[in-house]
Parts: C-alpha cells; sequence; structure tokens
C-alpha cells in the first residue's frame, strides 16, 4: 500500500515525457553502422541449418549409454552362462565344495615412521604388518586348502610442526 506522498510522485512520473536527445548524437547513430553479438558470424557467410557435426554430438551420449547396457548385458549373460556349467576337474571328479571358509587378518607390527619426499618435505606415516589368512575346508571330502601371505600396509599422517 502505498502512501500520498508516493502517489502523488507516481502521477508525476507519469505526466513527464521524456526529451529528445541532441541532434549530434542522432547524426551519429544514425550513421554508425550496425553490429550484432553474430556480426562475425554474419561475415563468413551463412551456415546450414543442417549440420552432420550437430546430428552426431546430439546422438553422442544416447548411443554411448546404449552401447554400455549392451555390454552389461552380454557381460551378464556370458556370466549366467559360466555359472550355470559345474566345474569339472580335469580327472573327471567332481569340483570341490567350500563348506567351510576362514579369512583372517592378523596384525603382526605396527609402528611409526618419518620419511623424506624428493621435494624435501618430511612426511610421517604408519606401517602395519599383516598376515592374512584363508582357510577353506571341503568336509565331506576332508580336505583343506590354506593360503597365508604377509602384508604391508603404509598409512601416511600428517606432520604437525609448531
Amino acid at each position: 500500500m502505498m502512501n500520498p506522498e508516493e502517489q502523488a510522485f507516481e502521477a508525476e512520473l507519469r505526466r513527464l515525457r521524456p526529451a529528445q536527445p541532441p541532434e549530434e548524437v542522432l547524426a551519429q547513430w544514425e550513421s554508425a553502422p550496425l553490429r550484432s553479438d553474430r556480426a562475425g558470424e554474419l561475415e563468413q557467410g551463412c551456415r546450414p541449418a543442417f549440420s552432420i557435426g550437430a546430428l552426431l554430438r546430439s546422438w553422442y551420449r544416447p548411443a554411448m549409454a546404449l552401447l554400455a547396457l549392451g555390454l552389461l548385458v552380454a557381460g551378464w549373460r556370458v556370466w549366467v552362462r559360466h555359472e550355470s556349467n559345474p566345474i569339472v576337474a580335469s580327472n573327471g571328479t567332481a569340483p570341490l565344495v567350500a563348506d567351510d571358509v576362514i579369512i583372517d587378518r592378523q596384525l603382526v607390527a605396527a609402528f611409526e615412521g618419518l620419511a623424506e619426499l624428493p621435494t624435501g618435505e618430511p612426511i610421517r606415516f604408519t606401517c602395519y604388518e599383516w598376515i592374512d589368512r584363508v582357510t577353506v575346508r571341503d568336509t565331506a571330502r576332508g580336505v583343506m586348502i590354506e593360503s597365508r601371505e604377509p602384508r604391508r600396509e603404509l598409512v601416511p599422517a600428517s606432520l604437525v610442526t609448531y
């Protein structure tokens, strides 16, 4: 809601008419060549409304999505076909059935170290030494397979300086 002073001001603005620009300004405007944002394109000549490059760019993403989907479906079908065929050992015996699987990791050592990067900057790290162990058993046949692998894990840490 406008107060009476604002209403009077608005009414006075409606009664005013803009002044005519000076003759020199009008002459400059009339003599100046027309310029637009597309002036460079117009000077080069007309471009065709249909472009093969534009058509290819507009179909690129959908075509790549369709190709990825096709590869995914083909891979899934190969995987399903592979899973449905039982694996038979070379001597004709039935495959190993792993009914007891144990995956274990054991921390053997942990220590901190300080090293220097090639740039000369010091870096602190924590080193963990692990033993990863996987045990697979087929209780029906009495077969046990065990694998033990050592592993080192380096974890960089920030170096706090005061």
